[in-house]
């Protein structure tokens, strides 16, 4: 068997209703490269492993349950080529994707991480324009001052689109096993204050918007993001041109206030003195005493917040 050209890391958990289209969207893909698929089994309860057996070539690791970041951690350390394709088991590749972005990548050493578009479930309109990025749908282009970019904009790099060096992402220490989400953001911005970034204005991948396990707004949600953005403010924020800066700083305070916001509306007071006392001294003034005001409000104030954001949220649905 030849070796492989590039390998596509796929993590699962009990994703037995999607993984099969996923990975028959990666075995119908048409490329003269060699390839392997390896699937990261991360802790299934359900038929996830053998889904993935059934199918020839696939390459079946299983861990304890352990998280994504974990999951394609251990799929990276397994890849026998030295570039990388990330595909979620909830997703699809879009048709011609693996020709045309492991080619570019092997064409292009300079270039340490690629990425495309994608199509969203149920969402019309170009992803990456939410996020000002616009360019050539028939070829790959550099993206100038990527690491700028996602402190100023956010996460918009889709992770089933992307292909990066193996190299890159040992370097950079894979992906952040400590936090539930934003795994993936930390770990582009760590590449990108390194690195060069090329993308392509044409959907590589299909996001799945309604799987189970796609995560609801919880506390590991915006904790995430204040986390990640944090390291990265600490890291890189004194390098920063001014309008980058303030765009950023405005970014965090966001996150932060809608981690405290979460907190306040359901953990009560006592979570919201015990988060204000974990983010010093990354705290913004303004947030710092908004909510050390609003923790000395009596506890039935939160209650009946929670009541009010699950009340609209059950209109939002039509319940």
């Amino acid at each position: 068997m030849a070796e492989p050209r590039f390998s596509v890391v796929i993590p699962a958990y009990n994703a037995g209703a999607f993984l099969a289209e996923a990975l028959e969207s990666v075995t119908r893909q048409e490329t003269a490269l060699a390839y392997e698929i390896i699937v990261v089994d991360d802790g299934s309860s359900d038929d996830t492993a053998a889904i993935a057996s059934g199918f020839a070539g696939v390459r079946l690791l299983r861990q304890a349950n352990g998280g994504v970041a974990r999951a394609r951690n251990c799929g990276i350390a397994a890849a026998r080529s030295e570039l990388i394709l990330f595909l979620d088991a909830d997703d699809r590749a879009e048709p011609g994707r693996f020709a045309r972005q492991a080619d570019f990548m092997l064409a292009h050493p300079e270039i340490d991480l690629s990425f495309g578009n994608w199509t969203v479930e149920n969402e019309p309109g170009s992803y990456l324009a939410r996020y000002g990025l616009a360019g050539p749908p028939a070829r790959f282009v550099e993206l100038a001052a990527p690491l700028d970019r996602l402190l100023a904009d956010g996460c918009f790099v889709p992770t089933s689109t992307v292909a990066v060096r193996r190299p890159a992402l040992l370097a950079a220490g894979g992906f952040p096993e400590d936090r539930r989400y934003a795994e993936d953001y930390a770990l582009w911005l760590a590449l990108a204050a390194v690195g060069r970034f090329a993308f392509v204005d044409a959907p590589l991948a299909w996001y799945r918007t309604t799987a189970n396990q796609r995560l609801t707004r919880s506390a590991d949600t915006y904790l995430g993001v204040v986390v990640t953005l944090r390291e990265a403010l600490v890291r890189h924020g004194a390098a920063l041109e001014p309008a980058v800066a303030a765009r950023a700083g405005a970014r965090y305070a966001a996150a932060v206030d809608a981690l405290l916001r979460h907190d306040w509306a359901y953990g009560g007071r006592a979570r919201v003195r015990a988060r204000l006392l974990a983010l010093a001294p990354f705290l913004p003034d303004e947030l710092r005493r908004k909510y050390l005001l609003a923790s000395l409000m009596p506890g039935v104030v939160p209650r009946t917040a929670r009541h009010v954001l699950n009340g609209a949220r059950r209109l939002a649905r039509g319940n």
